[in-house]
């Protein structure tokens, strides 16, 4: 199960030292059969791979270089070598530089059977540096483990790949960075999902699809992303093959949890934007606040039984001219700025709707009852909300103090409009 970017051919890039290698049977981990018999993984490697690399970069110091570079040219005829020399202290800085400099081609296969001290780890984060900066990527990561006695005649290599491992936590940094900021790479997740496991690409695109969706301010569609997320999390916690990213899941899961499990759509777009505004995520939380009001100030208005309420069904349903899409906000501005509600928004409606609208008929009770809410609500949460926050942000200008230059606490009054759309569903 190995991640594949784009085609042709691979790098390889390889070490060598100053030991004595001994000769011994090589074995890819998991398999029965010898691949070849040489003191040199190099020769196991290139014989497994010898129609994919297009290159063999070996570092080396000065001494391991003098020592077997003729030995591996003739082993390995007929191959492009490419010998570097490298400090055994060298720094991560001179790593990255050697590493940048020689790669050539878009997939690599690494080998650190033969690093030097610490070398294995720098190289690992050179690796990702890499990763980041350059359009790369890594097939294989090798290691071969010597399972007999150095002195054994029938000693054995198995050459293990630990790219599974190296994934995992390319994985685990992009669930990461959904966990803190509800956003993901797109990029990497593309790569990723060329793996062959079907829960994963599940659970990866979904995270995709919520970022996108919030980014370009689909509320009902985030709502479906939300739903394929956490059923993905119970998907992969049930099998899963990475369980180094099982406890990342596990906070993902716990962080969806409260917009999945609420009763109706109603109270999981109440849920969504409370995690919004959680992670700071304050744009598209106020964006979605003002949808989620005008919604609801609509549907409490029209019918308030009805937990599925759609504006344009209900205008459809009852022969009314077809609206544009943009209907839930001039019929809620003319609810507020017209004669009903009494709320001073500035609206825009075309005569045609206008007499479209005026042709509802609105039950008195909910009339009052929406009415009442307002009133009490209109000086403290919603027209704050609208004059220093929503119209603010709508116009690109900062949002941060009022036209008194004292601060607004964004999400304190984001936390009052959801109450006061709460309020507005109850009936007593």
């Amino acid at each position: 199960m190995y991640l594949k970017f784009g085609g042709g051919y691979m790098q390889y890039f390889t070490f060598i030292g100053k030991a004595h290698y001994v000769e011994a049977d090589y074995f890819f981990d998991g398999e029965q059969d010898p691949v070849c018999k040489s003191s040199f993984i190099q020769e196991a490697i290139i014989n497994r791979f010898d129609e994919d690399v297009n290159e063999i970069v070996v570092f080396g110091t000065k001494e391991s270089n003098a020592m077997y570079q003729s030995i591996l040219l003739e082993k390995l005829n007929g191959f492009k070598l490419q010998f570097v020399e490298i400090d055994v202290d060298a720094g991560f800085d001179s790593i990255v530089d050697k590493l940048m400099a020689n790669i050539s081609d878009d997939r690599i296969i690494m080998d650190i059977t033969n690093c030097f001290r610490t070398i294995p780890m720098k190289l690992l984060f050179a690796i990702k540096y890499i990763e980041m900066t350059k359009r790369v990527s890594i097939d294989h990561l090798f290691y071969g483990r010597l399972i007999s006695n150095k002195n054994d005649e029938n000693s054995t290599v198995v050459i293990v790949d630990f790219i599974h491992d190296y994934q995992q936590q390319q994985i685990g940094n992009l669930l990461s960075q959904f966990d803190n900021t509800l956003m993901i790479d797109a990029s990497k997740v593309q790569d990723i999902v060329a793996m062959e496991d079907d829960n994963l690409t599940r659970f990866l695109n979904s995270l995709n699809k919520f970022n996108q969706m919030i980014e370009f301010c689909q509320f009902d569609k985030s709502l479906q992303a939300i739903r394929e997320i956490y059923e993905s999390c119970r998907r992969i916690k049930k099998d899963s093959h990475y369980p180094m990213i099982v406890p990342m899941v596990e906070n993902i899961e716990s962080k969806v949890a409260s917009c999945y499990k609420a009763t109706d759509d109603i109270k999981k777009k109440a849920e969504l934007i409370r995690i919004l505004i959680c992670h700071k995520r304050v744009q598209v939380a106020i964006t979605f606040t003002d949808e989620f009001f005008r919604e609801e100030l609509i549907r409490n208005t029209l019918e308030p039984q009805n937990k599925k309420f759609n504006t344009l069904d209900y205008f459809n349903k009852n022969q009314l001219r077809k609206l544009r899409e943009n209907s839930v906000y001039e019929y809620s501005q003319y609810l507020l700025s017209g004669s009903v509600y009494k709320l001073r928004i500035r609206s825009y409606i075309n005569s045609k709707d206008l007499r479209a609208f005026e042709r509802i008929r609105v039950n008195q009770d909910n009339k009052e009852h929406i009415q009442k809410i307002i009133s009490e609500n209109k000086r403290e949460v919603i027209a704050p909300f609208y004059n220093e926050i929503r119209n603010h942000m709508n116009h690109g200008m900062s949002i941060g103090y009022d036209k008194n230059d004292n601060p607004i606490d964004v999400e304190n009054i984001l936390e009052k409009m959801l109450y006061c759309i709460d309020l507005m569903g109850r009936r007593h």
